[in-house]
């Protein structure tokens, strides 16, 4: 039986970038940040891969 994995990502929004964390499904776990990206349609879609 697999286990499935869940992986939060926060993005906070603003006009010129998107800064942003992960965190796992554990409740125990501690958000990660990831940094800040522009916020045009491919760094998003880099992001999400």
């Amino acid at each position: 039986m697999n286990k499935d994995n869940i992986i939060f990502i926060g993005m906070d929004t603003h006009k010129d970038f998107c800064e942003n964390a992960y965190c796992r499904d554990s409740r125990e776990s501690m958000s990660q940040p990831l940094g800040r990206i522009s916020t045009t349609k491919q760094a998003i879609i880099k992001l999400a891969r």
